[in-house]
């Protein structure tokens, strides 16, 4: 978003010409989003997210749909990046993960539970507590293989 729109929530873009991948993964998210939270969709098809990037800031749309590490990149190549600013608002969580030689098990292992760790505290605030005790049992553990495993099972 542009640094000085008044757009602060996704609930605020009702509306508003908001860019998007055309056919990509983050286009269909973009829909179904604004069709569950029954907002108007002004959509704003493009070729990938540098187009996107580029629609913006020509001012053809006032926002640009993509996933945070994308708008990130897209932002830090921009003329002017501090001119705009990235929602805090998530329309939807696919966790990025690292890629791995295939036998590098044990940095396959430190990732994905690192990976767990972090999709199991962003889920809510309320967690935090169950979280710090599970740090703090693998701490006390002596970092058993045990103490590794996920509060809650994963699928």
């Amino acid at each position: 978003m542009p640094g000085s729109s008044r757009v602060t929530h996704a609930a605020d873009l009702a509306n508003v010409p908001v860019c998007v991948a055309e056919s990509s993964e983050h286009d269909v998210t973009l829909m179904a989003y604004f069709k569950r939270q029954q907002i108007a969709l002004n959509r704003v098809a493009v070729a990938d997210g540098p187009a996107g990037g580029r629609a913006l800031t020509d001012g053809r749309c006032q926002g640009l749909s993509a996933d945070v590490s994308e708008l990130a990149s897209i932002r830090s190549a921009m003329q002017d990046p501090r001119g705009y600013r990235i929602l805090a608002d998530r329309i939807s969580q696919e966790p990025l993960s690292q890629l791995v030689r295939e036998e590098d098990i044990d940095l396959f292992n430190v990732l994905r539970w690192t990976v767990f760790a972090m999709i199991d505290a962003s889920g809510s605030a309320s967690r935090r507590p169950t979280c710090q005790k599970w740090l703090l049992l693998t701490r006390t553990s002596g970092a058993r293989k045990s103490a590794f495993r996920p509060p809650r099972p994963w699928g």
